[in-house]
């Protein structure tokens, strides 16, 4: 974790590393002028603060506030250090109930087009004479494993909402 600093520009400066404010400028599409100000103390606009945290990986939580790691990809480990074990079994139930969605609507496009093709035809636009190319996914396979995943999927998803 980086150490905090005290204000939007300590924390601008640090963040920017020794870049040019022509470098800098190029990165955020402002003009050099533009950079130095806002480097300098000038109030930055949103424009600029959005493109500086895009552009450097910079967290927008950490540059505005001066909480939480300095690096984006550092927040993901951060919040799972912070949170506790009902908050993680929370978002874990809530990650279990989207990828029971997808799959649900997976499987209701396999039954929307059942064997168009015959089985071991690849779905889609191939390589080749003969069409089957590797355009696709070939109908019939992922339904069996998905059926059968689903109410252990189910069950434990079950288990985790109820242990939070």
């Amino acid at each position: 974790m980086h150490p905090q600093t005290s204000t939007l520009h300590d924390r601008l400066a640090s963040a920017a590393q020794g870049l040019s404010y022509r470098r800098l400028a190029k990165l955020t599409n402002v003009h050099p002028e533009t950079a130095r100000r806002y480097m300098q103390g000038q109030s930055p606009s949103v424009e600029f603060i959005t493109a500086f945290c895009e552009q450097l990986g910079v967290s927008a939580e950490w540059l505005l506030h001066g909480t939480g790691p300095m690096k984006t990809e550092q927040v993901r480990g951060d919040a799972l250090r912070h949170s506790s074990v009902a908050e993680l079994l929370a978002a874990l139930g809530q990650t279990l109930d989207r990828l029971s969605d997808r799959v649900a609507h997976l499987e209701s496009h396999a039954h929307s087009h059942p064997h168009e093709h015959g089985p071991g035809h690849a779905h889609g636009h191939g390589g080749g004479a003969s069409g089957h190319g590797n355009g696709g996914h070939a109908h019939g396979h992922t339904q069996h494993r998905s059926n059968a995943a689903e109410p252990a999927t189910a069950a434990r998803a079950s288990r985790i909402v109820d242990a939070a």
